[in-house]
């Protein structure tokens, strides 16, 4: 039996079920994947002191809502950029399921070649949203990440080359209503008018039609420097239609990309016998 689980009955195979959880600056997103196949997923803020015990209430109210049953996970795997709470969660996760989570780290993406400086300062996001393209058959990617950071993955012929962190939107935007004493917080949509007429749509056009600008600006020069001119662009995080959609250079836009890469990472672990 896998370290993995503790010692406790199995479900049937054909009800074992993935739990996948990416711990984020400003959101945690939770999913359930069934035969790779993404079955529920939820989005919460991420609370930086929050304790074991709320984590329990939250994943336990989740699923007091859903036909699925808690003992019907087999297996775990969390990816966190907050490294505070991560053992909360880890803790969370092996009360209510009574399994031991994967925890997505550098050295364990042996799936691919991590070529920067540094392996492990790469953010388990990133790698996630690298395993999910491998897991979609791409051999050459520009991930673009819309979260509090905007990030540019590259991933060619099973190596990461690494990429660009950006200012995210809604950073941008709360770094500029904080510092600008007469421009207050909007509510981002397209105005087909590029010029405002008055404060709240210049900044909302400046926000949305400036972050277009830089990220089809930063795809094409990407794929003229790193010599990827075939590259799929993807395109996934909260904000990943509201851009994506307009952009001529993003080929696809898949939100729940680093869910996926988790799932895709369970699958690996098990299948090369590690931790298994």
């Amino acid at each position: 039996m896998s370290p993995n689980r503790k010692e406790t009955k199995s479900p049937p195979k054909d009800q074992q079920q993935h739990l996948v959880i990416d711990i984020g600056n400003t959101h945690t997103v939770i999913g359930v994947f069934k035969n790779n196949h993404l079955e529920n997923h939820w989005r919460i803020n991420t609370k930086k002191n929050i304790t074991a015990d709320e984590v329990i209430l939250i994943l336990q109210g989740f699923y007091k809502f859903q036909t699925a049953k808690l003992s019907n996970i087999s297996y775990a795997a969390i990816a966190s950029v907050v490294p505070a709470i991560q053992g909360q969660w880890k803790q969370a996760v092996s009360t209510c399921f009574s399994l031991k989570p994967f925890l997505i780290q550098a050295p364990l993406c042996s799936s691919f070649t991590i070529d920067i400086d540094v392996p492990e300062q790469t953010g388990a996001d990133r790698l996630c949203n690298v395993l999910a393209c491998q897991a979609l058959g791409f051999h050459e990617a520009i991930i673009i990440d819309f979260g509090t950071a905007t990030t540019f993955d590259i991933y060619k012929d099973n190596h990461y080359k690494g990429g660009l962190i950006c200012p995210g939107i809604y950073s941008s935007l709360l770094a500029l209503t904080q510092k600008a004493s007469k421009l207050s917080e909007v509510e981002l949509y397209w105005n087909d008018e590029l010029i405002g007429k008055n404060s709240d749509d210049a900044l909302r056009n400046g926000v949305l039609y400036g972050t277009l600008a830089q990220v089809d600006g930063l795809i094409q020069y990407i794929k003229k420097t790193a010599g990827m001119s075939r590259a799929k662009v993807l395109a996934t995080g909260g904000l990943a239609s509201l851009i994506g959609k307009r952009s001529s250079n993003i080929h696809l836009i898949e939100e729940d990309l680093t869910l996926m890469g988790l799932n895709y990472f369970i699958t690996l672990q098990l299948a090369s016998n590690i931790n298994v």
